[in-house]
């Protein structure tokens, strides 16, 4: 699970930088479903780790605490989207989602395997 974990992390991480970069709207929509590969691929792959990895009794408090993040990440973009695209353009916003990326360094070392 952990490798999955990474891979579909990276996929939207670097489909997010490469989406900044193409010039046409086939490339731009191939690089979007991609994206959304690794992040519909990331969400049960990330619940079962933590399941796994949490003790019985915290599990529950742990999962919510885990799903109640992609409400701080959709408040994350509407800010970008405010703040970002006006100034430097749509093209930056979807560079910063590569941010991830680095966490997946992280992971690769600090993750235990499940």
């Amino acid at each position: 699970r952990k490798n999955v974990f990474i891979i579909t992390l990276l996929l939207f991480s670097i489909g997010s930088g490469l989406s900044a970069l193409t010039t046409t709207l086939a490339a731009f929509l191939v690089l979007r479903f991609l994206i959304g590969m690794g992040l519909g691929g990331e969400l049960p792959v990330a619940s079962t780790l933590v399941s796994e990895s949490v003790p019985a009794h915290e599990r529950g408090k742990a999962v919510v605490l885990l799903e109640s993040f992609w409400a701080v990440g959709w408040l994350l973009s509407a800010f970008i989207s405010y703040f970002v695209i006006p100034t430097y353009g749509w093209q930056t916003a979807l560079l910063l989602a590569t941010i991830p990326a680095l966490y997946a360094l992280y992971l690769r070392w600090g993750l235990p395997d499940s």
